[in-house]
């Protein structure tokens, strides 16, 4: 079987580290996926500050009687500190507002302030042990694996800062309990380094998965203004087609106009009863035609915006006369009785 080459100390810190090249190369949201990712991190900060202080003090308020004073007063106040780098680390982000492209510098800042905290918990999992007292053993592992499995939250905007936290943590307390030898303790440890490796490829889930929100929010947000780009692209079509059919109206009444006086002409020309007939229908159909004409230049004076509408009281009985002589020929000649008896109401 081959043999796999160790880690080198780059190929470690590739594991800390964005891949920010990759992602932009196939991902136009990278960047602002990773910026707004941070900046949810920074925010969160003061969410969280009162647990991150209460957790530690109550902690050594239980070991007080255990361990030297100066000690926990000690960690304690290394706690504070830490939360105070954090606290002026958000101010400083937000007073300055940096651009996307900075998110990474600003996620290492992050995951540096995490290394501390890691490594402050861990020192506790070390310093805090009291052989002999189990109760105090399972406070103070319990306590070090619930701010581990709790910081996976974080991991959903930043792995690094997870890892940088929870594996110092785990590992440190590992050590000392594995130090203290027997078969339990080793089992202990066992298991908090188990936690490890059970807990990254959970972080790098929960990562994946935020990513994906924050890319489809951004996605969604460029489909919404496309889409209201191609309304409104349509929405000026559409005024300049009603333009153009207002403008056009005119020019296209002139034929229709000068047919209506030729047949004027020829019915007063024309004697016999048949061809008066057709003269007669002849005319009901120029009339018809000037009559749709002006409705299509008022449909599209409406829409062209320049004509306001004009609403007035009208019987329905005269439309569906109306409409049983325009259309009563066409459904005779199909073999068709067309009946229109309308209610002689009045509607507005």
């Amino acid at each position: 079987m081959a043999q796999h080459a160790p880690y080198t100390a780059v190929q470690f810190a590739s594991l800390f580290a964005p891949r920010a090249a990759k992602e932009e190369s196939t991902d136009p949201y990278a960047q602002q996926v990773r910026g707004q990712a941070i900046e949810f991190l920074y925010r969160n900060i003061q969410n969280v500050v009162v647990t991150v202080l209460l957790v530690p003090v109550l902690l050594a308020a239980v070991l007080w009687t255990h361990v030297d004073p100066v000690l926990l007063i000690s960690w304690c106040a290394a706690m504070v500190l830490v939360v105070i780098a954090r606290v002026a680390l958000r101010r400083l982000y937000f007073n300055r507002q940096p651009p996307p492209d900075e998110a990474p510098r600003w996620g290492r800042y992050f995951a540096c302030t995490s290394l501390a905290n890691g490594l402050l918990w861990g020192s506790a999992g070390v310093l805090f042990f009291v052989p002999d007292v189990a109760p105090l053993q399972v406070l103070l592992y319990t306590s070090v694996i619930g701010v581990a499995t709790g910081s996976l939250i974080g991991a959903a905007f930043l792995p690094s800062g997870f890892y940088a936290f929870a594996i110092p943590v785990l590992a440190m307390s590992a050590a000392r309990l594995a130090w203290e030898g027997g078969t339990g303790y080793v089992a202990l440890a066992g298991l908090l380094l188990l936690q490890i490796v059970v807990q990254v490829p959970v972080a790098r889930n929960i990562h994946r998965a935020a990513l994906t929100s924050l890319r489809l929010g951004f996605q969604n947000l460029d489909l919404v203004q496309a889409l209201s780009e191609q309304r409104d692209i349509a929405e000026r079509a559409s005024v300049a087609k009603s333009k153009f059919l207002a403008a056009a109206s005119h020019d296209l009444r002139q034929p229709l106009h000068a047919l209506g006086l030729f047949t004027s002409v020829l019915d007063a020309q024309v004697k016999g009863r048949k061809a008066r007939q057709v003269v007669d229908h002849i005319g009901e159909s120029v009339r018809a035609l000037q009559k749709m004409f002006d409705v299509l230049l008022d449909v599209s004076r409406l829409d062209a915006g320049v004509l306001p509408p004009q609403p007035r009281h009208f019987r329905l009985h005269d439309l569906f006369r109306a409409l049983g002589n325009d259309y009563g020929p066409e459904a005779a000649a199909k073999g068709l009785t067309l009946e229109c008896d309308g209610a002689d109401v009045v509607v507005h």
